[in-house]
């Protein structure tokens, strides 16, 4: 009897110790976990910046200095892809995955009468099937028109898309007979909200019309500067209900959602329509934008993981 309690008393030691152990070691893998967590948290965000030059409406080179200004200040590892219209036609249809490994993609273009429709088909697919959210600012809301801009007569009927939304008829026609397998890629889905056109060249009242929005933290109600453009709503928020309202722009008459929230199979597209003259880009309410996206969007696709 007394060797039997001599063996116990030396295997609940041994048991305590391991089950210690294990407690130990269950607290360590959560812990690993949370520094990976952290660690990522903490990295640097990762956002790619596409462009063209010379842009025949805006001035893109300048607009591209000044984001890479605006990254610098942040502390964000901002890579851009440039170079001419038809370069970057060519690069952005014939790359199915440039945004690989990137947190965040700005694009700043002015496809509208892009013809080649792989461009808007790649474009959407970095955000539905990579899951990398994207913001799209100014000229990148008045693009790839054929896939939503006709009408009942020149057009075709999208499923899924609103009512009054056609897609031009010989493009659809043919991207479905070139690509039976894939989704015709609607701009105006992608974005939600959608302009087909813009007012003259001159200030917009911008008014915060959700003031509690992470988007416009810090971001004052404001006047931009004189050559500026109000593109309208041809696709507006009642027409897109899950797109969320967060900025307006005033200009005389006119007015319009300015900056938008879109959700995008399981990542989200941010649409900023403003920022056409250099000088709008230097405004700190514009900037302030752009920087809460980006940081928004970021923590939003890492929090995904």
């Amino acid at each position: 009897m007394k060797k039997k309690r001599k063996g116990l008393s030396l295997i609940i030691p041994a048991f305590l110790a391991g089950a210690a152990a294990l407690v130990v070691g269950l607290v360590s893998c959560d812990q690993n976990k949370a520094d990976t967590k952290d660690a990522a948290t903490a990295a640097p965000i990762k956002v790619l910046y596409i462009t063209y030059e010379k842009g025949r409406w805006h001035d893109t080179t300048a607009q591209k200095a000044i984001f890479s200004d605006i990254a610098k200040a942040n502390g964000w590892e901002a890579d851009i892809m440039t170079g001419s219209l038809e370069e970057m036609t060519k690069k952005l249809a014939e790359t199915p995955y440039f945004g690989e490994g990137y947190d965040v993609i700005a694009y700043n273009l002015c496809y509208a009468d892009c013809k080649d429709l792989r461009v808007p088909y790649n474009i959407i697919a970095q955000t539905t099937e990579k899951n990398i959210p994207s913001l799209l600012i100014h000229g990148s809301l008045h693009s790839y028109w054929d896939t939503y801009k006709a009408n009942a007569k020149n057009g075709v009927r999208v499923p899924g898309s609103p009512d009054h939304v056609y897609a031009k008829r010989e493009v659809y026609e043919a991207w479905m007979k070139e690509n039976p397998d894939k989704a015709f890629p609607i701009w105006s889905s992608f974005t939600g909200i959608a302009s087909t056109k813009h007012g003259p060249k001159k200030p917009i009242n911008v008014k915060v019309i959700k003031p509690e929005h992470v988007l416009v933290a810090g971001v004052n109600e404001y006047t931009t500067t004189p050559v500026s453009e109000l593109y309208n709503n041809y696709i507006t928020g009642k027409d897109s209900p899950d797109s969320t309202k967060i900025l307006a722009g005033h200009q005389s008459n006119q007015k319009a959602i300015v900056l938008w929230e879109h959700p995008v199979a399981k990542s989200k597209v941010v649409s900023f329509s403003l920022g056409h003259s250099n000088d709008e880009w230097k405004q700190p309410d514009f900037q302030k934008v752009i920087v809460n996206s980006v940081k928004h969007l970021a923590e939003f696709k890492r929090s995904a993981k």
